[in-house]
């Protein structure tokens, strides 16, 4: 291999200094002599002996020099200059990800974002990368410290799908600490091989390290092919909703992991707003050293003596030493609130029967909150996620803890609730509730319909006081509860258990089950959500129903009943689905869609309200949450009828709200319904709103605000008509 120095000269080129060289070659500045433009020259090393080199490796630039997509690195030109193999690429000014620590997981999941985008268009065109990792990766960021571009490198020693290896030998090309089990065992690369390298360098930016490390390169090798994916959550408990897309991404077999490497980042994007920032920050996160005498404000940075202004800690940021060569701004803060969609929506109050006349319900009294809970200051616990039954709330600290407080036994208010450790997501229905807890599920409380999971089955008044383990279910990013039933995401994929009068379980029938049935047909999950036997989910960026459908509110069409799931067509790429009693609704490409009976929530009054397939709910923009509330009752002619149907978004950082608002759960200040969306008075930055038969709350800067029935003055003066500050027991 040649070697340079600067001013020399070659192919073409001026060299100009060295950038880096790594186990393919080295790569170097260097000026075009005619055209006058920077370019990164790289000098392939790995061709000794092989007298057929020249023209794979021709084969090998000219599929690398056709690739034309943004996330990839341009490559000029490319030769065999006096025995030695080089291309030319753009010059990026601006850092590779090697050494950058922990990054936020909103930020880390537009990095995997383009890089994915950037790899199924390679991988369309036959081409496989084979090196996915952080130093393979440059960044450009504003003047503001926001990411700019993403940009991935060295698609140069990219093998072709059915061509042959870039060395003689088909020895291994990669790195060890990011690279594939079939790789390290003599397969070829395939295109979920670049899949499992780009969700290890995720785990890495989100971590701060790779996933794996060993003493030696043969057991880092073992722990690829034989170790189990580490969990972040093991060391990072607000990071547990990725744990599933990781694995996932990261499964042994190439076959068990996302179909695409878009669906795998299209699911890491979707764990990202029940990612909360953390209490305080990781023990791994150095505090800094307390300054005297000088300006609070201003410090100097130890490694270059520069002052700098002081930016709010970041807890999943380690901070690394500067490069010098970057020449790029300090970044923004950036903050990650807590977000996440866990709906649980619209279970039976008082004597129900279900659509087949199978079965009823036991009936429940509203048990009201008193406002000395809600308005005191007793405490304030920075909350990362909230849930919504039909007449309860539960809420997860961002410590760990849990709290509900309504129909659940608990009538003063929130109170904490003696679950599992390190909850990430609590949510309860008539007396049962299930536990999110380092990425395990718990479930206790009432079990007549087996909603534990481990196959007790009780009666009526029989309770389970102890949090029990779901056995057979790992990385749980969603739960949710509805009257006798039970669904929950794990490792991307969704189980039901309990009560299955309407093909609520999704596996074709309708008997129950006290343990845990894996719904088939479905990809990537990211969410579930229930509400009077309908279930439905996000999987694959797409909308799936199943169950009760006498309302069209399963989307197909329809209004049968649907045993397994069914696609709901008509929209884009989902983010996240609710259902209530009668209707649901999705978030589609920012757009809030519904079907099902709608009447009062889409503008319109039956029958031109009911809708068996989605259609754009006008008013709200651009959505990035939403909730459904609402109940069905039995009345005297033997009809279920629907009341207090509510539709909340969050829109702009602000929750709107329409339909029913006889107890004020539109807080809009006054009793009167809307069919037109009004937008609840007094709250900014929401990351969500759940809601239930007669109330709604939202998540505003880690605090939680409620307005509705029994969220003012719960005792007989009215309902609480705008949004109150709920406080904490500590």
């Amino acid at each position: 291999m040649a070697t340079f120095s600067a001013s020399d000269e070659f192919a073409g080129y001026r060299i100009l200094r060295p950038l880096g060289a790594g186990g393919m070659g080295q790569v170097w500045l260097a000026e075009h002599i005619v055209l006058g433009r920077l370019e990164a020259l790289k000098v392939v090393s790995v061709h000794a002996g092989d007298s057929q080199f020249a023209e794979r490796f021709t084969n090998e630039a000219r599929t690398a020099a056709s690739l034309d997509h943004p996330g990839i690195v341009t490559v000029y030109a490319y030769g065999i200059t006096e025995g030695t193999p080089w291309f030319t690429m753009s010059y990026l000014d601006g850092e590779d990800l090697d050494g950058c620590g922990q990054l936020p997981p909103a930020e880390v999941a537009t990095i995997v974002e383009r890089i994915a985008d950037a790899l199924d268009y390679a991988h369309a065109r036959g081409v496989i990368h084979r090196d996915i990792k952080p130093a393979n990766v440059i960044v450009q960021r504003t003047p503001g410290g926001d990411l700019s571009r993403v940009t991935v490198l060295d698609f140069g020693i990219a093998r072709l799908l059915d061509g042959t290896a870039l060395t003689a030998t088909n020895a291994f090309i990669g790195t060890l600490a990011y690279a594939p089990p079939e790789t390290l065992t003599g397969q070829r690369a395939m295109p979920p091989s670049d899949q499992y390298s780009l969700a290890c360098t995720a785990f890495h930016l989100l971590a701060g390290q790779p996933p794996f490390s060993g003493d030696n390169p043969g057991a880092l090798m073992m722990k690829h092919i034989n170790g189990p994916v580490p969990r972040l959550s093991d060391t990072a408990p607000w990071l547990a909703p990725m744990d599933a897309v990781l694995a996932r991404g990261m499964a042994k077999f190439p076959a068990d992991r996302f179909a695409t490497a878009g669906q795998f980042a299209a699911a890491l994007r979707a764990a990202v707003p029940a990612c909360a920032q953390p209490a305080a920050p990781p023990p791994s996160a150095p505090a800094p050293a307390p300054a005297t005498d000088v300006n609070p404000a201003i410090t100097v940075r130890r490694e270059t003596q520069e002052p700098v202004a002081h930016e709010p800690t970041e807890p999943w940021r380690t901070v690394a030493a500067p490069r010098p060569s970057s020449g790029r701004s300090a970044r923004t803060p950036l903050i990650v609130l807590a977000a996440v969609v866990t709906l649980i929506a619209a279970a039976v109050v008082g004597v129900a029967v279900w659509p087949d006349g199978s079965k009823s319900r036991p009936s429940q009294d509203v048990a009201r909150s008193t406002s000395k809970s809600l308005d005191s200051a007793a405490g304030d616990v920075p909350i990362r996620a909230l849930s919504a039954g039909t007449i309860n709330v539960c809420a997860a600290g961002q410590d760990g803890t849990a709290y509900c407080w309504g129909s659940v036994g608990i009538d003063d208010g929130p109170e904490k609730v003696a679950g599992p450790p390190n909850v990430t997501a609590i949510v309860s229905d008539v007396g049962t509730y299930c536990a999110i807890g380092g990425g395990d599920l718990y479930c206790w409380g009432s079990y007549e319909h087996g909603e534990l999971g481990n196959g007790m089955v009780g009666k009526i008044g029989d309770s389970e006081p102890t949090p029990r383990k779901v056995e057979g279910l790992s990385n749980v990013t969603s739960v949710a509860i509805e009257s006798g039933t039970v669904c929950a995401v794990a490792s991307a994929a969704i189980y039901c258990w309990g009560d299955n009068p309407v093909g609520q379980l999704g596996n074709g029938t309708t008997e129950p089950s006290a343990r845990p049935v894996r719904v088939e047909g479905l990809g990537a999950a990211t969410s579930v959500t229930m509400g009077f036997g309908t279930v439905c989910a996000v999987a694959a960026d797409e909308a799936w129903c199943w169950g009760n459908n006498r309302y069209g509110q399963l989307g197909d069409g329809t209004t049968e009943r649907q045993f397994t799931p069914r696609r709901v067509g008509g929209l884009g790429r989902v983010t996240a689905v609710a259902t209530s009693s009668t209707v649901s609704c999705g978030i589609s490409d920012e757009t809030l869609y519904c079907w099902g009976n709608a009447s009062g929530l889409l503008g319109t009054p039956e029958p031109s309200g009911s809708h068996s397939t989605p259609v754009p709910v006008p008013g709200f923009g651009k959505v990035s949450g939403l909730a459904l509330g609402g109940n069905v009752t039995q009345g005297a002619d033997n009809t279920l009828k629907s009341s207090h149907s509510v539709l909340c978004a969050v829109t702009d950082g602000r929750p709107v709200c329409a339909g029913a608002n006889d107890a004020g759960q539109l807080g809009s200040g006054n009793t009167e319904p809307q069919t037109a969306p009004v937008t609840v008075p007094g709250l900014s930055s929401v990351t969500q709103v759940v809601a239930g038969a007669s109330f709604a709350c939202a998540l505003s800067d880690g605090h939680t605000y409620c307005w509705g029935d029994g969220f003012d003055d719960a005792h007989g003066k009215g309902p609480g008509l705008t949004p109150t500050q709920v406080h904490w027991p500590t």
